[in-house]
């Protein structure tokens, strides 16, 4: 045959086949367009939406390209966008209403319209078309035949439902004429004729019902979809009825009706039970046709009842019912999920508006089209789950077979352990593999000991349940023989299910010749319990290093989705690792102490002691060891330095008197504790941890002096004076050219390194010549940096007063001002120690870091006992083993 008859009853198959298999052939150039052909086509309509008007010109165009190859000319295009129909010639677009479910236009006249799709306000109207009733019988003034009455609620074409509270009142009618057993062209009795004109009333309020076409504003985005299902039933009808539930960004919930399914009760009398029973069916068969209708994902199910009785079923075993019960509750258990079962009261089930036989207002803002009240509220708000008790349902026990008196045993797949409970692998392991020994032995009462096959049957269901738990969309769409979706994360992996019911990946490798490859390694998801122990198990058998040797180990046998991420996530809480690549945290650097930047104050009133050394000195024939005392004003930076004849403690009190005696007595002291000093002489740290802390403490009482001690093993605490000790070395060495000088030249260089030191700059030197001099500690002790007159360039009997003595004083206060203006905006940024960390509370375990020991030798303690500094953080903590700092605050 070279034409293709048109009329015969072959004619349509064939058109189908030859328009498919021409989109086909196109299909690795035009793969949209060849997916909207084959999928989206109802006989010679396509009906399809793309997320923007680019993609939907796009789609257009390839799709009229693809069946002009095949002879087939595209017309008739509507949209409810102005650019794309503005990318289709006009003389191939359609009016701005659609007509679905329209008859053939030579018939038009024959029935009333149904659904219609209005372009304009992207919405779906109904059109009765009223005038193709006869008036008398519209407006009740004669009584409709058995004929005319199915012929007018037959036209009105609602295929998702939309109009179920309305449509399933003329069902019930209809039932009871067919029940009465008048003839097609005999009219209506009284009570059916009552009934038909309370409904005839409603049916002009049918025209006024607009629902929109979208689910969601396109400028509106949902984190999260989930697809709630009501049903309910009463004596005369069943109903189901499906919403979307949107999460979006802001943190509300949107809802939007999908579709619904209504059915007549059947004539033969069942219990209510047995009706919620066919309701809860077909709420299961709606969603299973919603899923495979829509390309979006569907993050969770959720079906409702009011039925009590039917929540038992699904939560039992089907075959221990009667074979009415039974046969439905094994379709139920294949669509659904036990733990997608709720409770909802009758009186906030929206499936209840199709059930009730009621006047029920079609309005897009009513219930039935927005859900309830509770889903665009928080899961808290939800009615709550009551107690289910099947002991005291009446009908629930009923429905029971009164042969089947055997005891259900438990599945082996519902014995496993909860492996959030196990921390090792083996452990669950092993203890899975003795449940199902157990099992045997209480089932065969023969004594079986533990082999490799029971840990490999373990193994087999724990991979199994993981699956189950993680993937069971798509294990339920690749059982039911669907592709998976686009969205989902395994869908690269190409997987299939086997005969155990494991998911695999469906690898290119299967010409392999070596038995031992895996070339279908079972597929896991990352963050279930199983694979964390699995992941733990392999990082521990390789000693807890070389990462790129785990995954090589774990891919020989499974595919973890985001193995790598699992394994940092793993490798980063074993205790183990933690302690082998800790590092020193150090918190965010504190605020000055007040020490420092109480400015106006007398030199070396705030002042911070250390001890250097030793020096050798000759005397006589003999040489004899001294130590360097170091004073350094906390506030000017100035230093002072004495000479001690020994490091005990009268000479250390005897240093600060003569400190007192020239420069004033200070009026607090800070020093390092004897173990913080961090020289390289051990004699001198032995000799200064001699130190009594006691009579300096009571020295300092006597004269009104406080003395601050830093914690032990905190030597940055003192940093002031730790920086000016070096700096006093660096002056000695340039100058001290004897290794044994005498104690007068020694003296003598102390004084000079001392000056030296002191008329160093605090602020950037300036190169103009134009700038004042830099403002060094120098200032503070004698007016100028060297020692030269300061008073030559200062203009007294112009500016100050007449007496030297306020001359000297308002020289100071020049000087402090410089200080406040130079020096101190050099100490506010934070050079060091930015990066904000965890604060060390008391419990924490925490491990020292020794600088003096290496890594295998650093101790493990307990924080006893938190002291806070100036900051709301953890400055210094006490050990159970020591006592330890954490944080600083350098003086």
């Amino acid at each position: 045959m070279t034409s293709l008859i048109f009329g015969a009853k072959s004619s349509p198959c064939s058109a189908l086949y030859i328009k498919n298999l021409n989109a086909k052939e196109f299909v690795n150039s035009m793969p949209e367009a060849t997916m909207a052909i084959v999928d989206n086509c109802y006989m010679d309509d396509l009906l399809d939406s793309c997320e923007s008007a680019d993609d939907a010109i796009k789609v257009i165009r390839e799709i009229i390209e693809n069946n002009r190859q095949g002879g087939f000319e595209m017309h008739g295009w509507a949209s409810n966008n102005p650019e794309v129909l503005n990318a289709v010639p006009a003389s191939d677009r359609a009016s701005g209403t659609v007509v679905l479910g329209t008859p053939d236009p030579a018939k038009e006249n024959e029935k009333a319209l149904g659904l219609q799709w209005n372009t304009l306000s992207d919405s779906f109207t109904f059109n009765i078309g009223l005038n193709k009733i006869p008036h008398e019988i519209l407006t009740g003034l004669s009584r409709p035949s058995k004929r005319e009455f199915l012929k007018i609620i037959m036209s009105i074409f609602d295929p998702l439902g939309f109009l179920a509270p309305f449509l399933i009142r003329s069902k019930i009618i209809m039932q009871d004429v067919w029940v009465s057993g008048i003839q097609w062209d005999s009219i209506l009795a009284d009570n059916e004729f009552s009934a038909w004109q309370a409904w005839i009333s409603d049916l002009p309020k049918i025209s006024l019902c607009s629902i929109p076409r979208h689910y969601l504003a396109s400028d509106v985005k949902a984190e999260s979809i989930e697809l709630h299902v009501f049903c309910d039933a009463s004596a005369k009808a069943y109903a189901t009825v499906g919403y979307w539930r949107f999460r979006l960004e802001n943190g509300l919930f949107q809802t939007s009706v999908i579709a619904s399914k209504s059915r007549v009760s059947l004539l033969k009398l069942l219990s209510i039970p047995r009706l919620e029973l066919q309701a809860a069916v077909i709420a299961s068969r709606l969603a299973k046709t919603i899923e495979s209708e829509h390309k979006s994902r569907v993050d969770r199910r959720i079906f409702w009842s009011d039925s009590r009785t039917v929540l038992l079923w699904a939560k039992t075993e089907p075959r221990l019912y009667q074979a009415f019960v039974s046969h439905r509750l094994g379709e139920i258990s294949e669509l659904t999920e036990t733990s997608e079962w709720r409770w909802v009261p009758s009186e906030q089930n929206p499936a209840d508006d199709a059930t009730r036989c009621t006047t029920v207002a079609l309005d897009v803002n009513e219930r039935w089209f927005k859900g309830p009240s509770f889903l665009r509220s928080s899961e808290a708000d939800w009615p709550s789950q009551t107690c289910l008790s099947a002991q005291n349902d009446a009908l629930f026990n009923s429905e029971r077979k009164r042969e089947f008196v055997a005891v259900r045993t438990q599945s082996r797949a519902s014995c496993l352990p909860d492996a959030t409970r196990f921390s090792v692998w083996k452990r669950l392991l092993r203890t899975t593999a003795w449940v199902l020994l157990a099992m045997d032995r209480f089932k065969t009462k023969r004594k079986i000991e533990l082999s490799t096959e029971y840990l490999e049957e373990a193994e087999e269901l724990l991979v199994r349940g993981a699956q189950s738990d993680c993937f069971q969309t798509e294990i339920r769409a690749l059982e039911r023989g669907h592709t998976l979706s686009k969205n989902s994360r395994i869908a690269a992996l190409t997987p299939t299910v086997d005969h155990k019911g494991l998911l695999r990946v469906r690898g290119r490798a299967k010409n392999v010749p070596d038995t031992s490859f895996n070339n279908q390694p079972p597929i896991l998801d990352e963050k279930h319990p199983v694979t964390r122990l699995l992941i733990k198990h392999y990082h521990e058998k390789a000693n807890h290093c070389g990462r790129e040797t785990v995954v090589n180990e774990i891919r020989q046998r499974y595919c973890v989705v985001g193995l790598r991420n699992a394994l940092r996530s793993v490798s980063s809480k074993c205790q183990l690792c933690r302690l082998k690549w800790a590092k020193p945290q150090q918190p965010v650097m504190v605020d000055l102490p007040p020490a420092r930047t109480a400015h106006h104050q007398r030199p070396f009133s705030h002042c911070g002691v250390d001890y250097f050394g030793p020096m050798t000195v000759t005397i006589g024939r003999r040489r004899e060891k001294r130590w360097g005392v170091l004073f350094t004003c906390l506030i000017s930076r100035a230093i002072h330095l004495e000479l001690a004849h020994s490091l005990s403690t009268d000479s250390a009190i005897m240093a600060i008197r003569r400190l007192a005696a020239r420069r004033g007595q200070p009026i607090a002291m800070y020093s390092d504790n004897g173990t913080n000093f961090r020289g390289a002489d051990n004699e001198l740290r032995d000799l200064v941890a001699n130190l009594d802390p006691k009579l300096q403490r009571e020295y300092a009482i006597n004269n009104r002096m406080k003395w601050y001690f830093n914690p032990p093993a905190a030597p940055h605490m003192g940093g002031a004076w730790e920086r000016m000790v070096r700096s006093v070395k660096i002056a000695l060495a340039a100058v001290l050219k004897e290794q044994a000088p005498r104690e007068e030249t020694l003296t003598t260089l102390l004084a000079e390194a001392e000056h030296s030191v002191n008329s160093r700059p605090l602020a950037r030197v300036s190169l103009d010549s134009g700038d004042t001099e830099t403002l060094t500690p120098n200032h503070f002790l004698i007016g100028s940096s060297s020692g030269g007159n300061a008073f030559q360039k200062y203009e007294a009997q112009n500016t100050c007063p007449r007496k030297q003595w306020e001359i000297a004083q308002r020289l100071a206060d020049g000087f402090w001002k410089r200080y406040l203006k130079e020096y101190l905006p050099t100490l506010l940024p934070r050079k060091k120690w930015t990066i904000e960390t965890e604060p060390i509370r008391e419990g924490d375990v925490v491990l020292i870091a020794d600088l003096q020991a290496s890594r295998n030798e650093w101790h493990k303690a307990v924080v006893e006992k938190a002291f806070p500094g100036a900051r709301p953080r953890s400055r210094t903590e006490d050990h159970k083993r020591k006592t330890a700092t954490t944080d600083h605050e350098t003086y």
